[in-house]
């Protein structure tokens, strides 16, 4: 019995260390080495790069690397290592390969050169997918930077170089973004296949031009986009100016702030709440007045709970300035936002708030 015990242990174990290796087999050594051992074999290196908190890192690793299929198409071909790029002796790899999101899965040469990047969570089947397009000179991210460089590009590869360049928050995608952006015709820019070029917050701020191509283009983009996603991008931008003028500290003068009111007004978007309230609160902090400042987000929130967003800001002046009854009278009003909002983090701040101002 106690030989049949053994030998079902024995059994058992060897099932299991068969299973865990019939994944992908990350070797634990340095980038370096695995470089050295990838020239030796005539191999390339897989670096997976993750952290600790992150959750589609988490899935990947126990859900798709531990599988047959993809430990065989990946151990043929790779030397593959997995680092948590937060840690200290491993953020050199994140910054030399330009690591900003996770999971972040590199391809290299054995000399160290990025073929390619795959982003994200994937299935078996579509990491498998990623990993061909790699060996594609056409597809991959080294060929097509190559193509680039060589000046070999048509509009639509140039496209697909900007958008690799962008998913990966690549610094050059900037470069390439304004490349392609001043190949296109008027048309082309004004279409739903380029409205990336607004609808990204970091392309389109405030006073650039392609803000103002957007506002003095706005009928027609309405037309192509959609008036309620042009709306919401032209909004962003001016809330972005006015909420900083929430404050005591002249971030921008009166003159300036009806400027950018005209602005919207001159489009038709003066009766949006989401405009008209920061504005009004950012007018009413150039008298700096915290009495008066209190009884208009007041009055302003019993009309609409967008001024909720902006409860902070205006916290952070009574806090600084307030009188104690002031105080008393916006503790009132941060108990009616508690209320209205779902936010955890928000409540948790405004109990801290109230009893800090109740001291």
């Amino acid at each position: 019995m106690k030989k049949i015990l053994l030998l079902s242990i024995v059994l058992l174990t060897f099932t299991k260390l068969a299973t865990a290796q019939e994944g992908v087999r990350f070797e634990n050594i340095t980038l370096d080495q695995a470089l050295a051992a990838a020239k030796e074999s005539g191999k390339l290196v897989f670096v997976d790069c993750y952290t600790s908190w992150c959750g589609p890192c988490k899935k990947l690793s126990s859900e798709v690397f531990p599988q047959k299929v993809v430990g065989d198409y990946i151990n043929e071909r790779f030397v593959s290592v997995k680092y948590d790029v937060e840690k200290e002796e491993y953020k050199f790899i994140a910054k030399q390969y330009e690591v900003k999101a996770y999971p972040t899965m590199l391809i290299l040469s054995s000399n160290g050169e990025v073929m390619d990047k795959i982003l994200g969570y994937k299935t078996a089947d579509k990491l498998i997918q990623s990993i061909e397009n790699s060996f594609d000179r056409e597809r991959s991210l080294a060929g097509l930077k190559e193509k680039y460089q060589a000046g070999n590009m048509d509009k639509l590869k140039l496209v697909e170089y900007y958008q690799k360049l962008m998913n990966e928050r690549s610094a050059e995608a900037f470069e390439v973004g304004e490349k392609l952006y001043s190949l296109l015709s008027e048309q082309e820019r004004m279409s739903n296949t380029f409205w990336h070029f607004y609808s990204d917050e970091r392309l389109t701020p405030h006073g650039s031009q392609r803000f103002a191509h957007l506002t003095a283009n706005y009928d027609e983009f309405c037309t192509n986009i959609g008036k309620e996603k042009v709306d919401n991008v032209l909004v962003r931008e001016w809330v972005k100016m006015l909420k900083p003028a929430i404050s005591f500290d002249d971030k921008l003068n009166v003159k300036e702030l009806e400027g950018i009111r005209e602005e919207y007004i001159a489009l038709g978007l003066g009766k949006e709440a989401r405009l008209e309230h920061p504005y009004e609160l950012a007018k009413c902090c150039q008298s700096k007045n915290t009495g008066k400042l209190i009884k208009t987000y007041g009055k302003l929130l019993d009309k609409d709970d967008v001024v909720v967003r902006y409860w902070a800001n205006v916290a952070d002046i009574i806090d600084k300035t307030g009188s104690g009854e002031e105080k008393a009278e916006w503790i009132d009003i941060s108990r009616k936002v508690y209320g209205m909002t779902e936010d955890k983090t928000l409540k948790l701040v405004i109990d801290l708030v109230i009893e800090r101002l109740n001291k």
